[in-house]
């Protein structure tokens, strides 16, 4: 609850009183009279500009119940501005509220039948720094006053003292508000005693037995806020228990002490939770409204600012973080090199300077890349071998790439013996010629030679003769299958 002005208006007197957060302080009162309005504007005209709700607790108000039926938000709307305009047409002081939950069946109907009663405090508030901020009825806060006391299911009746007022009777059932009844006290207020709240509440009980607002056979509660002008008594005279709350305690601990009678109870109530619906208009809460629009918009400035300073002092602050880590590292990175220096130191020397050390190590790189395996040569002569069985191998020959092709390697050749053919050479030509075309058919052989047959070899055995005719094969392996 931030600061704020509630006047309250009755027919006994008229009250200023200005809400904080700890405290509800008394800065005007005063009987109802012709020059209050003027008296009050001046204590207003001193007083720093802020909200004034303007509480009326009057006698010229009127409630109706209305029935409603499903229908939407709107038709609703619609419905309840038809029964306001058909039951109170003569005002523009009147208020509907529907009842609570998703869907309301009724709705109570108010109206402020002497719209008079207020032009002298409207014109007082134009002509003030502070703005008004709506227009209530003391009787409309019975509800939330009650829901403070605690849940009263079933009919109830709530009694309170007002000095601006008098004596406020309101009826309510299950929480909801059905009608309230205001008794002028005048002179007689300090007099108030449990006889004639007694005496009030039965004539009151009368109204609500004739009106069909109470059964004869309900026994509604009776619920007394009690402060220094009723006090509270153990029972009435007709041995009926009322419950008496002191008006000291119903708003919790926190600023609970400054409030001492019902006028500043329901003022802190109002401006701790205003009501929904009131009986001002918009175009006489516009000054209130557009001073709030401004009042957000320069708090929402403010955050930004706020946000802003933080977003900038927030990377202030990385970047002093990332300064000290540069700092740490650089100092690292010079005691890692000193490390080097000093260990490079006892090492022995190198073979090649530093800065042949890349050229080094490309030349070994594409002598490693022109190296040449003989296992693909040998592969391949094994398979066709294993074709011709009376070819038995005794040698390859294999020859790496050379200087002028590098990317290929030279032929291999297959040297052996023909054996278990008894001399006969046309069946070894025919072995070698077998042996032949298996290399050839070979994947990745590209070219096959016949270089020696047992033709070749000396006719008569002499002592350089081989025991068995011999024969040798030459091959080449294309380059995409060398190695």
């Amino acid at each position: 609850m931030r600061r704020a002005y509630v006047l309250m208006v009755g027919p006994d007197g008229v009250r200023l009183l200005r809400c904080s957060p700890r405290r509800v302080t008394t800065l005007w009162a005063g009987p109802n009279e012709v020059q209050t309005p003027g008296a009050v504007g001046e204590v207003l005209r001193n007083l720093p500009p802020g909200p004034v709700w303007l509480l009326l607790d009057v006698v010229e108000e009127e409630y109706l119940t209305a029935s409603l039926p499903l229908t939407t938000s709107r038709d609703r709307a619609r419905l309840l501005e038809r029964r306001l305009a058909s039951a109170f047409g003569s005002t523009p002081l009147r208020l509907a509220q529907p009842a609570t939950g998703t869907q309301p069946t009724s709705a109570l109907l108010s109206a402020i039948t002497r719209p008079e009663l207020l032009t002298p405090w409207l014109e007082m508030l134009r002509e003030s720094p502070s703005a008004l901020a709506g227009v209530y009825s003391l009787a409309l806060l019975g509800p939330a006053l009650l829901s403070l006391i605690g849940p009263t299911a079933g009919p109830c009746v709530l009694v309170s003292r007002q000095n601006v007022g008098g004596l406020r009777q309101s009826f309510l059932r299950d929480g909801q508000l059905v009608m309230s009844r205001l008794v002028p006290l005048g002179a007689a207020q300090d007099r108030l005693d449990g006889a004639r709240v007694e005496t009030e509440l039965a004539r009151l009980r009368q109204y609500l037995e004739r009106s069909g607002l109470c059964a004869p056979d309900e026994t509604p509660a009776v619920v007394v806020v009690a402060d220094d002008g009723l006090p509270p008594a153990s029972a009435n005279e007709a041995g009926q228990a009322w419950r008496y709350v002191p008006v000291d305690g119903l708003l919790g601990a926190r600023g609970s002490r400054q409030i001492d009678d019902c006028d500043a109870l329901f003022a802190a109530l109002l401006c701790r939770a205003p009501p929904a619906t009131q009986y001002a208009s918009p175009a006489q809460t516009a000054v209130h409204r557009d001073r709030r629009r401004t009042r957000l918009a320069l708090g929402a400035m403010a955050l930004g600012l706020c946000l802003a300073a933080g977003a900038g002092l927030w990377q202030t602050l990385e970047g002093l973080q990332l300064a000290a880590r540069a700092a740490a590292l650089a100092a690292r990175n010079g005691e890692t090199q000193a490390s080097l220096i000093i260990h490079r130191a006892a090492l022995p020397p190198a073979l090649l300077p530093s800065e042949q050390l890349r050229p080094a190590v490309a030349l070994v790189a594409e002598v490693a890349s022109r190296r040449r395996n003989p296992q693909p040569a040998l592969a391949r002569a094994g398979a066709a071998l294993a074709t011709v069985p009376a070819l038995r191998w005794t040698a390859l020959e294999w020859q790496a790439a050379e200087a002028a092709s590098p990317s290929a390697e030279g032929p291999s050749v297959i040297r052996g013996t023909v054996e278990g053919l008894a001399g006969d050479e046309r069946a070894a030509l025919a072995a070698i010629s077998a042996l032949a075309s298996a290399l050839a058919g070979q994947p990745g052989v590209a070219g096959v030679k016949i270089l020696e047959t047992p033709l070749d070899l000396p006719a008569s055995p002499g002592p350089a003769a081989p025991s068995s005719p011999g024969f040798a094969v030459a091959f080449t392996l294309d380059s995409r299958h060398a190695p």
